[in-house]
């Protein structure tokens, strides 16, 4: 079966939204994730996180409260596509068409993942997004924490 470029890329980009776990898998796996690894920049990262951010504003749950500029989502849009196509296309192409070739979609799938995962890592390591994410610790019950710490410590113990 062949698949068309435009197939594919759209393929990736779904698999990439939908799941961000990263599966441990054969060679082909190791050799393309290891390639988009050593492939995408600094910049890339920023620009991974954009986008991921932009496709996640557009949950019905969130996106009462995300506001997102057409042109944002736009520019945000484009630069993960040219990222993801300059991957596909130059830096790791060979590593993909071994892997197509050996019908190993899943390696595919799963190297692109790895790129998602990248993303989110980017978004979850500044530092104001640490702080926003702590902010929650005002609402939890401390001392019942405490207790629950004390009793891990103390096999058996009564939670009162």
């Amino acid at each position: 079966m062949q698949i068309s470029s435009m197939t594919l890329l759209f393929y990736l980009f779904i698999n990439l939204i939908l799941s961000m776990h990263v599966a441990y898998a054969d060679n082909d796996y190791e050799k393309l994730s290891n390639c988009i690894s050593g492939s995408i920049t600094e910049a890339d990262r920023k620009e991974i996180s954009k986008w991921l951010f932009v496709c996640m504003a557009h949950n019905k749950e969130v996106s009462s409260v995300s506001f997102i500029k057409e042109e944002d989502i736009l520019k945000a849009e484009k630069a993960a596509g040219l990222i993801m196509n300059r991957i596909i296309t130059h830096d790791c192409k060979s590593q993909i068409e071994s892997a197509v070739k050996n019908n190993d979609m899943s390696s595919v799938n799963d190297a692109f993942k790895y790129l998602g995962k990248v993303g989110m890592d980017e978004l979850l390591s500044d530092q104001n997004v640490k702080k926003e994410i702590h902010r929650k610790d005002k609402y939890i019950d401390r001392e019942y924490l405490m207790r629950l710490e004390l009793l891990s410590t103390k096999k058996g113990a009564d939670i009162k």
